[in-house]
């Protein structure tokens, strides 16, 4: 089964800050505060703060990002940076994804006791 492509979102970053842009159909979440929001393609971009972490679907039985039957957590930390000048710049942020948390297409992501992949 295979829940992540180089395609599962994007982030837009501009005079208003940073967005969430999901391109794939499958689900994922922005958690910011505490509270969890899930996106998809076709819904509205979600604005990203510094600390805001983005969660992809793994195949969990009950569609929530960590539920039972998951393949694991897929899990990115926004951190937003400068560019040097004086623009918004997210860092580690970009097409598929950013700040780490996937691997190298063909290859299986390695398994975690606890965590998250960052």
């Amino acid at each position: 089964r295979q829940y992540l492509s180089r395609d599962h979102f994007r982030i837009e970053c501009g005079g208003e800050g940073c967005r969430l842009v999901p391109l794939s159909s499958n689900p994922m979440w922005r958690q910011s505060g505490g509270r969890l929001e899930e996106t998809e393609v076709g819904k509205p971009a979600l604005r990203l703060r510094d600390g805001d972490e983005i969660l992809l679907f793994t195949g969990a039985d009950d569609c929530t990002p960590d539920g039972p039957g998951n393949l694991g957590l897929l899990r990115w930390v926004f951190r937003e940076g400068s560019s040097g000048g004086g623009g918004r710049s997210p860092r580690g942020a970009g097409r598929g994804g950013g700040g780490g948390g996937s691997t190298p297409r063909g290859e299986k992501a390695p398994e975690r006791q606890q965590g998250s992949y960052r």
